[in-house]
């Protein structure tokens, strides 16, 4: 749903039948000679765990929505937006339904835009707290986390990020902590550079598994498969089933992104599940505008 300034009237943007893609064009006519914001990311699915900006933030007085017309791309040559996020922008949902909460296995991606990010907490897609506070304990969210933000990573994996490294990162934030693997360096954490950015992040009892690859060809790659943190409180996990993007659990809300599309379930999918799910990506044919 999006919002147009000159009169603040709003538009529920649907979906073409002829082509599953969201009707740009009925954008592009309501917000004609003015801007508009999105209010509102629709979930697909039966759940209904819909996306709303309007929330307190940690360092602005609300998180804002995107602009609805910053970022145009195409997706298999037919126009659509993707949402740009800078400081002061997000949105969550405290109150969802049929999403993992503490022990249970969960598996999410998302598609991600390169090139603007930075190196603050934090750009988030993913499983969080279900209220705003400053910080709940450690293993109360499980969510992907894409910036330049390494200063979470234990003291001395950080001192061996080699220099030619210089992000973006693909990583779960766990709350309390930003994790590209365990409590040593992880070599396979290296940057993941593509102008659209697979990101798949898998959790379940003991153990969580990082992919990414390229949104416009190829597979996925393993970044890390393995146990969780131990140097904290990490295990076990403590999800409480809120959902969030652009900002991070505790709605800090200072962070850069691009966000396109994603998916959160229950249960821990399948390699080949994986495998699916990036061939269906790459054969949509995301394009810059």
């Amino acid at each position: 749903m999006v919002r147009r300034d000159s009169d603040k009237m709003n538009l529920s943007i649907g979906i073409l039948p002829s082509t599953g893609f969201a009707d740009a064009a009925s954008q592009d006519k309501f917000c004609a000679n003015t801007n508009c914001i999105v209010l509102t990311i629709f979930d697909q699915s039966p759940n209904g765990n819909h996306l709303k900006t309007n929330h307190p933030g940690r360092h602005f007085p609300v998180d804002q929505g995107v602009n609805a017309s910053a970022h145009p791309i195409k997706l298999s040559g037919h126009n659509v937006y993707g949402a740009w996020f800078d400081e002061g922008m997000g949105y969550r949902n405290d109150n969802t339904t049929g999403v993992a909460v503490g022990q249970e296995p969960e598996s999410m991606y998302a598609v991600f835009g390169g090139g603007h990010y930075d190196d603050v907490c934090c750009f988030d897609y993913g499983n969080a707290e279900n209220h705003i506070v400053g910080s709940d304990r450690p293993g109360t969210m499980e969510a992907i986390y894409f910036g330049n933000c390494t200063s979470w990573w234990p003291e001395e994996a950080q001192k061996k990020i080699p220099a030619s490294w210089h992000g973006p990162y693909l990583m779960a934030d766990i709350e309390a902590g930003m994790y590209a693997g365990n409590d040593t360096f992880n070599p396979n954490s290296s940057p993941v550079n593509f102008d659209f950015v697979t990101l798949m992040l898998k959790g379940h009892v003991c153990e969580m598994a990082l992919k990414a690859g390229d949104a416009q060809e190829g597979t996925l790659a393993v970044k890390y498969d393995g146990g969780r943190p131990t140097r904290g409180d990490w295990n076990p996990m403590r999800k409480q089933g809120g959902l969030i993007l652009g900002t991070g659990g505790d709605n800090s809300d200072r962070a850069l992104g691009i966000f396109y599309e994603g998916a959160i379930t229950t249960g821990y999918s399948s390699s080949a599940s994986d495998d699916a799910i990036q061939a269906n990506i790459v054969a949509v044919g995301y394009q810059k505008n």
